[in-house]
C-alpha cells in the first residue's frame, strides 16, 4: 500500500520599525495525491519464464519464453486479458546463449508485424531456420514462401521501418552477407545492418561444403 503525504513549509520574516526581534510564522498543507501514488492493479499474470521483455504492439503484449531443454518459443498475449493468442517456437541463431532477446515491431501495409527465425528441424542443433514475419494478432505469415529460404543468422531487428538481420542464405551466399528485408516483395536483399551491436558478436562459419573462409562481421 502507497502512503502519499507532504509538508510544506512556509516562513516569514518581519522586522519592526524600532529594532524588535523578528517574528516567524508557519503554515503547513498537505500535498493532494497524484496518480503516481495510486496502488499498482495487476490484471493479469502467468508463469512463463521469460527470455525477454515485453513488447506490446497494437493491443498485443509479446515475449521468447523458455520451453526447457535450451529451446525457446515467441509467444502473443491479448494485453487487456492475457488470453494466449499464438505461440511458434524460435532458435536464437548466431547470438550466443544468455544475449538479450529482443521483440522486433513493423507496421507493413497497416499490419502490425513481428519477426523472428522460425525453427527448422532437419538441420542439426537447430543452426538453420527461416526467416518469419507474422501478424502479430494471428500469427500468420505476411510471406508464406519465406518458409522456402533457410538462413543462418542473428536474429531479425527493426531498421529503418523494416527488418534486417547478417548471416547466410543457403545455397546463396558463401559468406555472411548484412541483408534487409524489402517489405514491397518480401525478399531479403543486400544492404547495411543498422544494429550495429548485432553483428559481430560471434563468428559466422562457412556452410558445410563451401570453400569460403571463417568470416566475422
Amino acid at each position: 500500500m502507497a502512503t502519499a503525504f507532504g509538508l510544506v513549509a512556509l516562513t516569514a520574516c518581519s522586522g519592526s520599525e524600532n529594532g524588535s526581534d523578528s517574528s516567524m510564522e508557519t503554515a503547513t498543507a498537505t500535498a493532494e495525491p497524484s496518480a503516481w501514488d495510486e496502488p499498482v492493479e495487476v490484471l493479469w499474470a502467468n508463469d512463463e519464464e521469460l527470455m525477454s521483455e515485453f513488447e506490446v504492439v497494437d493491443g498485443v503484449a509479446l515475449a521468447y519464453v523458455s520451453i526447457g531443454n535450451q529451446e525457446e518459443s515467441v509467444v502473443a498475449w491479448d494485453a487487456t486479458t492475457g488470453d494466449e493468442l499464438w505461440r511458434e517456437q524460435a532458435i536464437p541463431g548466431t547470438r550466443p546463449t544468455g544475449v538479450e532477446h529482443g521483440i522486433p515491431a513493423v507496421e507493413i501495409d497497416g499490419m502490425w508485424t513481428t519477426a523472428f527465425l522460425d525453427r527448422h528441424e532437419d538441420t542439426p542443433n537447430n543452426t538453420w531456420g527461416h526467416l518469419a514475419v507474422v501478424d502479430v494478432h494471428t500469427g500468420m505469415s505476411k510471406w508464406p514462401e519465406q518458409g522456402n529460404q533457410l538462413l543462418w543468422s542473428d536474429r531479425p531487428s527493426e531498421c529503418d521501418d523494416t527488418y534486417c538481420l547478417t548471416g547466410l542464405i543457403w545455397e546463396v551466399d558463401d559468406e555472411a552477407i548484412a541483408k534487409h528485408l524489402d517489405i514491397e516483395s518480401g525478399a531479403l536483399e543486400d544492404g547495411p545492418h543498422d544494429e550495429a551491436d548485432n553483428a559481430g558478436e560471434a563468428p559466422f562459419l562457412p556452410r558445410e561444403g563451401s570453400s569460403s573462409a571463417n568470416t566475422s562481421l
